[in-house]
């Protein structure tokens, strides 16, 4: 499998072979060995398994088939193909894929109305909203552009066609329409007030019906920022004042690329920007300029793949965090049904977080505010039965 990704302002074709990830250079690239060698640290441990758990990563010029010295050969397969990346993976502060082939100068440019008309009809068929995507659409758009180009066709109109004549196309761009933005900390009010108020009262919540655990659901935790945050909120702040309480975190994420991340636990520090200083040398050790998160955070954690349109995990949970994600990016009726599958799994006197610019469709009426809190709500009633789910 390869995959198209970029550090340091040069593009690679990653493969894996074994145990190995092979990052072969695009052809024709200009000092590419010297590049490639100052590229290794951005890449090491932030792509596929991390260095401590998974394969050996070795970079070597793409079409190399003979050993040069201190190198095997990189001609796994043939020649390199540019293939479009997985949905997520790193980025910027405002969200932008750091996958784009700034080399490629065939890489098809979209025109931003075309892109605009097309998202407008085309989302409302994948049950998504257009105004959620506005602000972020240029990721989408790239995204969309580099699969034009895989297809060979010219522009959004072919695709158009080719989407009509291939209904299983949808499923495809169903995936590129993913938007994951994820630094730790982030919304430091919204974290504070976890730390101040929710969390506490909820853990003498279980504490008063014998329960050891407080249970909490991460809902599109993408590369894990945010059920590590809370994973640090509750030892570096909470713990002390419930001894023989745990706080016990179930991740869910559709993208299981980025749920591999999430697992390997390495960061880059603009990811840690909004974290609180004291907590970062208590949280992460620190390797050639990467961070990665200390393994008694990781431990009542559990990653898993899903999909919040279709499922969620099983047994009650006393706080589920879903954050820019349902109630932005799906269209009313979907929030309806994902509102109803996070109220079928959270306890009566449970807090729901959603986004700070979110608000929760009509169904919600088993929910009230939590007092002060900023897009936090407590569900007040059972939860009624779901209705039927989409496929």
């Amino acid at each position: 499998m390869r995959r198209r990704v970029k550090a340091r302002g040069i593009a690679y074709d990653r493969s894996v072979a074994g145990r190995d990830t092979v990052f072969l250079l695009s052809q024709g690239e200009p000092g590419e060995g010297r590049r490639a060698r100052n590229a290794a640290d951005a890449l090491t441990g932030r792509w596929g398994r991390c260095r401590s758990q998974g394969p050996t990563i070795r970079f070597y010029p793409a079409g190399e088939g003979r050993h040069n010295p201190g190198h095997r050969s990189a001609a796994i397969g043939g020649q390199p193909a540019t293939i479009d990346p997985p949905v997520g993976g790193d980025r910027d502060a405002a969200g932008e894929d750091r996958f784009t082939a700034t080399h490629d100068r065939q890489a098809i440019l979209m025109n931003d109305r075309d892109c605009v008309r097309f998202l407008q009809a085309a989302l409302p068929e994948l049950h998504l909203r257009w105004p959620g995507f506005r602000r972020v659409r240029r990721q989408v758009c790239k995204r969309i552009g580099r699969r034009l180009r895989e297809l060979g066709l010219p522009d959004v109109a072919a695709y158009e066609d080719f989407l009509e004549r291939h209904p299983t196309e949808w499923s495809r761009l169903d995936e590129m329409c993913r938007i994951t933005i994820s630094r730790f900390y982030r919304d430091r009010r919204l974290f504070a007030f976890l730390e101040d108020d929710v969390v506490p009262t909820l853990a003498r919540i279980a504490r008063e019906r014998g329960d050891p655990d407080v249970r909490c659901w991460s809902a599109g935790c993408a590369s894990g920022e945010e059920p590590y945050t809370l994973a640090m909120v509750w030892r570096f702040s909470v713990q002390d004042r419930f001894p023989g309480s745990t706080l016990r975190i179930t991740a869910t994420d559709v993208d299981e690329f980025l749920l591999e991340r999430a697992l390997c636990g390495d960061y880059g520090a603009s990811s840690l920007r909004e974290l609180p200083t004291a907590w970062r040398s208590r949280a992460f050790e620190t390797r050639e300029g990467d961070f990665r998160i200390r393994p008694t955070l990781r431990e009542t954690i559990e990653f898993r793949p899903g999909d919040i349109r279709r499922e969620a995990p099983g047994g009650l949970f006393d706080l589920v965090l879903c954050r820019n994600l349902a109630f932005t990016y799906f269209d009313e009726a979907r929030q309806r049904e994902v509102l109803r599958r996070i109220e079928d799994r959270l306890r009566p006197g449970g807090a729901l977080v959603i986004g700070s610019g979110e608000v929760l469709p009509a169904v919600g009426e088993g929910f009230v505010p939590w007092p002060s809190g900023p897009g936090v709500f407590r569900r007040i009633r059972s939860a009624a039965p779901a209705g039927p789910t989409e496929k």
